[in-house]
């Protein structure tokens, strides 16, 4: 059979109308995706997890690389409890995206949290050794501590803050120096982090903490703590503001552990016992201390100085 010009222009005209039509609907496919990932957030900030989930379901149906909406997904069934089904929209998510560190971060987090450690540190290499991003070093630096490596985690909070430094970088690396028992060092990046950003009641009471190692500091640093909490009492913690009235002598031990059990606040026997140990009360600091069983929810910057007392005290 010839093939003639005029069969090869036929032909040609197929095959370009063709191609044309399937662009069309890829980008209409892709910009539909793209409405229902947004409706899917509007149910979501409505707190509306199932309903959005079904629109981020139909948007990876139309453009299965919409990484935003396999991530938004994710997000939702994590709301919902279903860690189980979280887990592969986060790693679709990743697998999908141009750009990936963003969602390699969350993951990192949700393998924190499933104590994934070797997933999660991989993670947070690999954003590190491409972008070098301050909250990866930051979110490392908390991971080292899980790890039991305070070193490490000090290089990665200086990292962070050599970046940018961040309020959030510099009172965690001030945990690291009060643990290493440096309190000027400390006391010097709490002041450095309240430039640019206000204190909050848990950053006042490390202040408190590392101004009383010197007991010639200690009269400031309770009137400090006083002022705080004077002028923040209507906007931070009720439980932690009560710690704070307790270590400046305005309630008693008894008026700070009345509403207090081994399992609801691990905070209050915990400045209980570091109080006691400054006054040369040992034998209660110790009693204290032992009585101080946090969880996981109190975070590891807390457990920490939990453990440091508790070895101090016990010494």
């Amino acid at each position: 059979m010839k093939f003639t010009r005029r069969k090869f222009w036929v032909a040609f005209v197929l095959v370009s109308s063709c191609a044309a039509i399937a662009i069309f609907f890829h980008f209409y496919a892709k910009g539909i995706s793209e409405y229902l990932d947004d409706r899917g957030d509007e149910f979501s900030i409505q707190s509306q997890s199932r309903d959005a989930i079904i629109y981020f379901s139909w948007a990876v149906l139309l453009d299965p690389h919409n990484a935003s909406a396999y991530f938004h997904r994710g997000d939702e069934r994590l709301r919902l409890d279903d860690i189980k089904s979280a887990s592969p929209d986060y790693d679709l998510a990743v697998e999908v995206a141009e750009y990936k560190s963003f969602y390699r971060s969350k993951r990192a987090e949700l393998r924190m949290n499933q104590h994934l450690y070797p997933e999660a540190l991989s993670d947070l290499n690999d954003n590190i050794n491409e972008l070098g991003d301050p909250d990866d070093y930051y979110t490392r630096g908390i991971l080292d501590l899980i790890l039991h490596k305070p070193k490490e985690a000090r290089a990665d909070f200086d990292a962070a803050i050599k970046v940018y430094p961040e309020s959030k970088y510099l009172i965690a690396r001030s945990s690291l120096e009060y643990l290493d028992r440096q309190p000027d060092l400390t006391v010097a990046d709490l002041r450095e982090a309240f430039k640019s950003e206000p204190p909050n009641i848990s950053s006042e009471l490390l202040l408190w903490l590392a101004q009383s190692e010197d007991p010639t500091k200690r009269t400031a640093a309770n009137s400090e703590l006083f002022d705080y909490l004077q002028a923040n009492a209507a906007t931070q913690s009720s439980s932690q503001i009560r710690i704070g009235l307790f270590l400046v002598g305005k309630i008693s031990l008894e008026e700070l552990l009345q509403n207090t059990s081994n399992a609801s606040n691990a905070g209050d026997y915990f400045y209980a016992a570091v109080k006691a140990y400054f006054e040369g009360n040992v034998s209660a600091a110790k009693f204290f201390i032992e009585k101080c069983k946090y969880s996981e929810y109190d975070g590891i910057l807390f457990q920490s100085k939990v453990e440091y007392w508790r070895q101090r005290i016990e010494s």
